[in-house]
């Protein structure tokens, strides 16, 4: 079986790593793999994959949601579509022409809801490509019930194209964890992950940070950031005098991320929607306690795993923080309870349902 998987996202955040999840996976499952990639990041992917026989990719000059990227990749797209048995999407950016046997993923629909903080051009766009993929896409994957729920709602359409079939966390970061001797940051520490989009909730966060009295305890953002000066969140830590309890890491390495979660006291994750929300389940994966926003993405992906806190109230954030920065002993972490979440999104059973999926093709 040769299936394409669009490359386009390579090297972006959550859906770069879902990418790489699904282009590593499923060569490892004897699937041949053809995918598209920005040619400015030829060199980082023969670096990682240039060793497997089974990943074939094409370098292209144009980049995701480039105008190119919907014309140029047509044409490249005519040329496989007799050689391809499946065309994989890890996002609903389908280009002008779409050959049959397209699989569309959903992440999330935050751009549509009220929780989007982007332009209103943003959210029609969106809004128009996952029309679009609804309509053209032969099957649809949501990454959570959660996510195919809203879809459903908002694209009725889509309720009989549309399978769930959840993300799994990035075993490689364990295995990095368990090599290092030297921390990222020295002393006491809760964590953050992820990007610092107003969804993400992190101003009432900091906010109750500044309520509570444990200066010998710091809190690490870690993740991606927009522009080149102060955004919201500095402008707010430096606000409330919290510069030396704040610590940033923009883009970090995986060899830092791994050490980050590895020594963190827990990981908070203060969302107010998610379409999955994988950091959470990569810091259980080290061992590290999470606590969590009271949100429905969250109770399905972790029930009773976590501790859970109301997102919209700084005082209720700051009581559990306080809680679990106060404690002397270690956060216990119920070893049966992450087991078994763990294992309800174990790499091998995820890639089962991929490959299930594919072999309807025909």
């Amino acid at each position: 079986m040769t299936v394409y998987v669009d490359g386009l996202f390579y090297k972006g955040s959550g859906i770069g790593r879902y990418y790489e999840f699904l282009v590593s996976g499923l060569s490892k499952r004897g699937i041949n793999i053809v995918s598209a990639v920005p040619e400015r990041l030829k060199d980082s992917f023969l670096r990682q994959f240039s060793a497997n026989s089974m990943v074939e990719p094409i370098f292209v000059p144009y980049e995701k949601f480039a105008l190119k990227s919907f014309t140029s990749q047509s044409n490249l797209l005519r040329s496989l579509e007799n050689k391809v048995d499946w065309f994989l999407y890890p996002h609903v950016n389908l280009p002008i022409f779409v050959p049959k046997n397209t699989i569309v993923t959903v992440h999330d629909l935050i751009p549509l809801t009220a929780y989007w903080d982007g332009s209103k051009v943003k959210a029609s766009f969106f809004r128009s490509l996952v029309s679009r993929a609804v309509r053209k896409a032969d099957r649809i994957i949501a990454v959570s019930e959660t996510t195919k729920s809203q879809l459903v709602t908002m694209f009725p359409r889509s309720k009989d194209k549309t399978v769930v079939i959840y993300e799994s966390y990035e075993e490689r970061l364990g295995r990095i964890a368990s090599t290092l001797d030297k921390r990222s940051v020295d002393g006491s520490y809760f964590l953050y992950v992820g990007n610092r989009k107003r969804h993400k909730n992190l101003g009432r966060v900091i906010e109750a940070l500044s309520k509570i009295n444990g200066k010998n305890i710091k809190f690490v953002i870690a993740g991606q950031k927009d522009g080149a000066g102060p955004d919201e969140i500095e402008t707010q830590v430096k606000g409330l005098n919290l510069e030396n309890r704040v610590l940033f890491f923009v883009n970090p390495s995986d060899e830092v991320l791994a050490s980050l979660y590895k020594s963190a006291r827990f990981l908070i994750q203060p969302s107010l929607i998610e379409g999955f929300g994988l950091p959470p389940l990569e810091a259980l994966s080290l061992g590290t306690p999470v606590l969590l926003s009271d949100i429905p993405i969250f109770r399905e992906i972790y029930e009773d795993a976590a501790e859970y806190f109301d997102p919209f109230s700084v005082e209720d954030i700051a009581v559990k923080l306080r809680n679990w920065v106060e404690r002397e002993a270690t956060l216990y972490v119920d070893p049966a309870k992450v087991t078994k979440i763990l294992l309800k999104f174990d790499r091998e059973k995820i890639l089962d349902s991929y490959v299930s999926l594919l072999k309807e093709a025909g």
